[in-house]
Formats: structure tokens, C-alpha cells, sequence
């Protein structure tokens, strides 16, 4: 059964509203009706009522159509409103349908009405659904608008142009924060990254486009020196016929979990380290305290002999006493180690490398009575560091008098110190022209404890390995490049 329509009537001639009425039962319109006359009535109609359709004359008692239609309006009423009346002009007719009336009919031509009364009820309900769908995307993508804007992480939207189409603000201050420009809808992608990498940017995005999806991370420095992280996924936008139309590009701040691997990297490196250092201290102990030890038991074994005489025991005590110098002079080494790989609690100084030189040179000429070396040095770079002094000196001090130990007799030394700097890392060489070491043979052992290479030379096998010790304590690594009678070039890195 087909629910009545509601009718508001305004119309003070009633043998018209009857007329009317009569034509919509006789065309099947069935219809609730109410029949005012006046302002007031109309007024508590909308409200009281609630009409599925307004028809009103143009004039009634005083109360106009105009004003009819600007209640309606007012009140928030959105039905569909059609004047019918006697008799108006054209300029009339024209102005209240612009003003939101749905149709007028002349008195004259009421046979329109039905057909004009149900073509409004049906675009007013068309209207309504639409409103009602575009109501819902609206809140739909005021949605996730709010999730674009709210979320930690930066979107770029793009067609198969490269062309921007959408962006949220954290990716906006990313992209400021990169290179400076703020990101423009309708502006190309590929305006925005420097010179030097525009032709592999978009290379990147085309092989997206292609169907292979990046995902890469990279790190900037900020302006008071600290790393921040990224990580950047560029992935295709497909459509229902699986064709690439676009891009979307998502970046993260990774920068804490960054830390954190790092950390934990290091961290498994210091106990890489850490083991390495215990099982060669292990290996120190066992097989250099070993031999002192055994001769001291020995000695002392041989020397409760009842039998022994006066010359065989002076021989025993002569040997037990060099056993212990030997065992003093390990326990010494050791302890010297030990201190060494124990952090400081000395605090960190700014080094000047230059003036470290010149001490160092002033105290070797004061005590040597041979050829003073040639020491060139080139801090133009950089001629400073903040570091722990009393190491940084003892490593100069040992490279430098490991040059002037192991030079060639038949060649003029010559010493050159240099130091270079780059944003993470700072860099010292110390190269020489002296005997030099064969580093494919001697690799395993080149800065073990008591390692000697040239048997010919007094010496005990200490520096080299006190150096490395005191690099690495400062959180540096060395490595050593040399063949025999070419020199020595020693590489030291310092992470900043």
C-alpha cells in the first residue's frame, strides 16, 4: 500500500484548492493534504506538519510565494516547492525557480501539475540520495584525511607523470628538510632532488612504475651534528586492470630503531673484542709466564740437592735469579696492558697534532746522538682532535720512534705525518722509508705481544702492540700497509 504524500497547500481561493485536489485523486496521486492561508498557519505547517511538497500561490491574504519559498529556505526545509498560480510574468517565473522553487504551473494549465508533482518528488528523492552518498565520502575522506594528517609517517601521491597529487604535512617538512623547497601540487618530483641526482631519482621511480617496488634507507646530518634515519618505500598504485596510474612514496623516521641496531652492533663488536683480548691475554699468561716459572721451580728443586756444590748452586742461583727478572718483567708488561685497556678516567682534551710532533721531535733530539730523522708533516685538514692526550701522545711517541728504530742504514730517514677529516671519521698516516715488514708472511702475528720481526735489533716486541691497544681503547682501529725495505705506512681511524 502506497503511503500518502504530504501536502502543504498555500491557497486562499477555495474552489481552486478543490479543483486541485480533485485532479491529483483523479490522476492517483494520494495525497495528505493541509490548506493554509496565511503566514502564520504556513509558518507552523513546516514545523508541525512536515510536508513531502509545497505548492503555494503566488499571493495569499498578503502572505507571498517570496516569502513562502524564503521561510522554507530559513527553516531548513528541503522539499521540493512548485507555485501555482493565475497569472505571472515570465521575469517572475524565472526568478523564483532561480531562487529554489522546483517549477511553476499557471491555473490555466493545471493538467502539468501531476506529472510535475511526481517528477519533483522523484529528482527530490534522486537529490536526497545523492546528497546522502556525497555526504558519506565527504565524512569518508574527511576520515582519512584526519589518518593522512595524524599518522607518523610522510605520503607522497603521484601519477605515472611524476607529478605530485597529494602530500601531508610530515612529508612536506621532510621534503623542506631535504632539499629545502616545499613540496606544490601539480609540481614534478624530480624538481626537487639535487643535480647530481635527479637522472638515478627518476630512473628509481620508473622502475616502480614497472612494477618493481624500492625500499631503501639513508640518514642526514642535522645543523648541531646528530644523524637522523629514514627509511623510504616507493611503491606502484594499480588499478582493477593491474596497470600502474601512479606512486606512492611513505617515509619513516627510523632514526631510534637506527640507534639501536647500531648500539647493539657495536656492543656485539666490543664483545667480539673483548673475547679476542681475553683469549690473548689467556695465551700471554700461559706462555710467557710459563718458562720463568718452570725455571724458578727447577732452580729451586735442583737447589734442596744435599749434594749440590758451591759452583753448581752460584750456576742455579744465577739462573733463578734471571727466572725471576724474566717473571717481574711480564708481571710489569702485563700490569702496563691491563692499564691500558681499563678506560681512563682522565678527561678528553683538545689534541693539537702539530705542537705534539714538535715535543716529540725536541725530546728525541735532546737524547739521540745519530742522524736527527726528517719528520714532514701535512695538518692542513686538520690539526686538532678531542681525545684522551696521554694515549694520543704515547701513539705518536711509539710510530714515530718505531721509524727511527727500524731505518735503513743506507737510506736518509724520512717520516711523514698526515691527517685528513671527513663528516664521520678522522684519519692519521705515519709513513716512513725504513726496513719495513713482510706483511703477507707475518700477517697473524703483526701486532701480537712480544712479536719481533727484525731479530737483529734490540727491542721486545711492545710497541706495536701498546699502539694498537691504545688506538682501539680510543675507539679507533690501525692497520698496517709495508713490504721488507719499503717502509711502513700506518693507517689510523678515529670514528668522530
Amino acid at each position: 500500500m502506497t503511503t500518502p504524500i504530504k501536502i502543504l497547500h498555500l491557497e486562499d481561493n477555495l474552489v481552486d484548492a478543490e479543483l486541485i485536489q480533485n485532479l491529483l485523486i483523479q490522476k492517483g496521486i494520494e495525497n495528505e493534504r493541509l490548506l493554509v492561508d496565511n503566514e502564520c498557519d504556513f509558518l507552523a505547517a513546516l514545523t508541525g506538519f512536515s510536508p513531502d511538497i509545497i505548492l503555494a500561490n503566488h499571493s495569499s491574504a498578503g502572505f507571498t510565494s517570496t516569502q513562502a519559498l524564503k521561510l522554507c529556505k530559513e527553516h531548513a526545509v528541503m522539499v521540493p516547492f512548485i507555485l501555482v498560480t493565475e497569472n505571472v510574468s515570465e521575469e517572475y517565473a524565472a526568478q523564483i525557480v532561480k531562487d529554489g522553487a522546483y517549477d511553476y504551473i499557471l491555473k490555466s494549465h493545471l493538467q502539468k501539475l501531476p506529472s510535475a508533482i511526481t517528477h519533483a518528488l522523484e529528482s527530490f528523492t534522486l537529490k536526497i540520495e545523492r546528497q546522502k552518498h556525497v555526504d558519506e565520502i565527504i565524512a569518508s575522506e574527511a576520515n582519512l584525511r584526519a589518518v593522512f594528517e595524524n599518522t607518523p609517517v610522510a605520503f607522497v601521491l603521484m601519477d605515472r607523470m611524476l607529478t605530485i597529487l597529494s602530500f601531508n604535512d610530515i612529508a612536506n617538512k621532510y621534503l623542506i628538510k631535504d632539499t629545502g623547497m616545499p613540496l606544490y601540487s601539480g609540481r614534478n618530483i624530480i624538481d626537487y632532488p639535487p643535480e647530481g641526482r635527479k637522472a638515478d631519482t627518476k630512473a628509481l621511480f620508473l622502475d616502480v612504475l614497472e612494477g618493481r617496488p624500492v625500499n631503501y634507507e639513508r640518514s642526514y646530518i642535522n645543523k648541531d651534528g646528530s644523524h637522523v634515519w629514514y627509511q623510504t618505500h616507493v611503491d606502484p598504485v594499480i588499478n582493477h586492470y593491474r596497470q600502474a596510474i601512479g606512486l606512492i612514496m611513505t617515509i619513516v623516521e627510523t632514526t631510534d630503531r637506527k640507534k639501536a641496531e647500531l648500539e647493539r652492533e657495536e656492543i656485539t663488536a666490543e664483545l667480539v673484542h673483548r673475547n679476542k683480548d681475553l683469549e690473548q691475554f689467556a695465551y700471554i699468561v700461559s706462555h710467557n709466564l710459563r718458562s720463568p716459572v718452570a725455571n724458578i721451580v727447577g732452580s729451586c728443586t735442583l737447589m734442596q740437592d744435599p749434594g749440590i756444590d758451591t759452583g753448581d748452586k752460584d750456576i742455579l742461583l744465577h739462573r733463578l735469579d734471571g727466572a725471576i727478572h724474566k717473571l717481574d718483567m711480564v708481571i710489569g708488561d702485563l700490569n702496563q696492558i691491563l692499564q691500558t685497556k681499563t678506560p681512563l678516567h682522565e678527561a678528553k682534551e683538545s689534541v693539537i697534532f702539530s705542537t705534539l710532533v714538535s715535543e716529540i721531535q725536541s725530546e728525541i733530539s735532546a737524547v739521540s746522538d745519530g742522524e736527527a730523522p726528517h719528520i714532514i708533516t701535512d695538518f692542513s685538514q686538520v690539526d686538532e682532535m678531542l681525545t684522551l692526550k696521554s694515549y694520543m701522545r704515547s701513539i705518536f711517541h711509539n710510530l714515530i720512534t718505531n721509524s727511527i728504530k727500524y731505518k735503513r742504514r743506507d737510506v736518509p730517514l724520512v717520516i711523514r705525518i698526515t691527517a685528513s677529516k671527513s663528516t664521520k671519521d678522522l684519519q692519521l698516516v705515519f709513513k716512513d722509508n725504513g726496513l719495513g715488514i713482510d706483511t703477507v708472511k707475518n700477517r697473524a702475528q703483526l701486532f701480537g705481544l712480544y712479536k719481533r720481526f727484525h731479530l737483529d735489533i734490540e727491542g721486545k716486541g711492545m710497541g706495536l702492540f701498546m699502539v694498537k691497544t691504545q688506538v682501539e681503547t680510543l675507539g679507533g682501529t690501525i692497520q698496517l700497509i709495508s713490504e721488507e725495505n719499503k717502509g711502513c705506512e700506518f693507517i689510523l681511524d678515529f670514528k668522530l
